[in-house]
């Protein structure tokens, strides 16, 4: 499943000015790295703080807006809530040899940050087993679920930013009497 949305514009001006310093000034926290059937591939990640006042905000309108946009489409039968969200920064030393693969989070958020870069596109096979590809745009965002095979085309130029959040299923409390 992947939902598209071509002009997400759900912040207010404070709220990017928070992304746009964050990729002006990105404090890479984490460098993840995967081993693929072609070589070594990596990305830059800038864990966010989920708990600070702008991010509480800001985290609080993702997940209205996602959870509104699977309901409105009928998409899941079980409750989920966000569990933590980064930004990756992708340039052309980055990223040269993504393979297919499949998230393990029940549900990927996806907004693109900005659009001064070439390549980086988003490639996937859709529900009929056809490969499609999604030129990023700054405020395309994509909402999909851990069966979407996907991968991220290499940046040519530039640098690419995303912001990605992850949400859980929402495990039911087992209430007991005692």
């Amino acid at each position: 499943m992947i939902l598209i949305d071509n002009n997400f514009n759900l912040f207010d001006y404070s709220e990017y000015s928070f992304f746009k310093d964050k990729c002006d000034d990105f404090k890479q926290s984490e460098r993840v790295i995967f081993y693929t059937e072609h070589g070594e591939n990596y990305y830059n990640r800038l864990s966010i703080d989920m708990f600070s006042e702008i991010s509480k905000k800001i985290f609080k309108k993702i997940d209205k807006y996602v959870k509104n946009t699977l309901k409105s489409k009928k998409m899941y039968e079980f409750e989920i809530d966000i569990a933590n969200a980064w930004i990756n920064k992708i340039t052309s030393e980055t990223n040269k040899t993504d393979d297919y693969h499949v998230d393990n989070r029940n549900v990927t958020f996806i907004l693109y940050l900005n659009d001064n870069f070439e390549g980086g596109e988003f490639q996937y096979i859709d529900d009929k087993g056809f490969e499609k590809i999604l030129k990023p745009k700054k405020n395309l965002a994509i909402i999909s679920n851990k069966k979407l095979k996907h991968r991220v085309l290499p940046v040519k130029s530039g640098e690419r930013y995303s912001l990605v959040c992850f949400f859980n299923k929402k495990e039911k409390n087992n209430k007991t009497l005692y």
